[in-house]
């Protein structure tokens, strides 16, 4: 009799154990939820590094390339948004800086970190920001253009090659491999090699002039001080205190815009 019970016991236990397994497989498991990782297809593939990229992505689509607004996701930095030229000398120039004739005027005349993270609005005057040029420069060989117009419309230009500039650490330091081209002449060549000043950052070899960017009211790659001033004072024609381009206008005329852009030394139209 006890063996019978000992064996019913078992089985009893046997059968319980069975209906929770089974119970266990049946029950819908709760879905996952889908996270991106470094290692997702979405991360490998990323956007656009900059202008020349997004012209080549029209241009294989065959669609018309405009002037305008357009998000880029350059390496090694969160993605933002930048002022593509898609018409002059080609096309896919990033825009780094803009001078104009707009009714409200920025304020170039600003500090270290202004220029760090950038100002304005890139559709008006902006600087685009010394930390994304940086990034910008830094992942492939840049042409470095300048668009420069006078207050009687006529317009010239200056094209250097291998742009690039360091890091904070450096003090943005500002380097390039040549004078390409241009009617403007070359105003860049006294700044090469030299750290970024601001109004509150003397980083330029002058004795003579104090702290250049003070001097001359803007921020640059100053040495002793300039030949070229793009971030001066608008409509001020005293000694080099404008938007000056010593080798157009000299340093008593303060140009009336000017554009300042970037493009891959290898961009070729497909």
């Amino acid at each position: 009799m006890l063996f019978k019970f000992i064996i019913l016991f078992v089985t009893v236990n046997l059968l319980v154990e069975f209906g929770n397994a089974n119970n266990l497989r049946i029950r819908p498991r709760r879905p996952r939820p889908h996270t991106t990782t470094e290692d997702s297809d979405e991360d490998k593939k990323r956007g656009p590094i900059d202008c020349a990229a997004i012209y080549r992505d029209q241009e294989r689509e065959d669609l018309d390339s405009t002037n305008g607004v357009y998000e880029i996701y350059p390496r090694d930095i969160t993605s933002f948004e930048v002022f593509c030229d898609m018409e002059n000398d080609g096309g896919g120039w990033t825009l780094i800086q803009r001078r104009g004739e707009f009714r409200h005027q920025e304020d170039f005349y600003r500090d270290w970190n202004e220029y760090k993270n950038g100002f304005g609005n890139i559709t008006r005057e902006f600087w685009l920001g010394n930390d994304k040029i940086y990034t910008l420069t830094n992942q492939d060989k840049y042409d470095l253009r300048f668009d420069l117009e006078d207050y009687e419309g006529l317009k010239r230009f200056a094209v250097y090659s291998g742009f690039r500039i360091g890091d904070e650490s450096t003090g943005y330091q500002m380097t390039y491999d040549a004078f390409l081209k241009g009617d403007a002449g070359d105003s860049l060549s006294s700044h090469k090699d030299m750290k970024f000043t601001t109004k509150d950052r003397d980083n330029d070899l002058s004795t003579q002039y104090g702290n250049c960017a003070q001097t001359y009211k803007g921020a640059w790659w100053y040495k002793d001080c300039h030949l070229s001033n793009p971030n001066g004072e608008r409509k001020n024609n005293k000694l080099g205190e404008g938007l000056d381009w010593y080798s157009w206008h000299g340093y008593y005329y303060s140009l009336n815009k000017i554009e300042i852009k970037i493009r891959p030394s290898n961009f070729k139209k497909l």
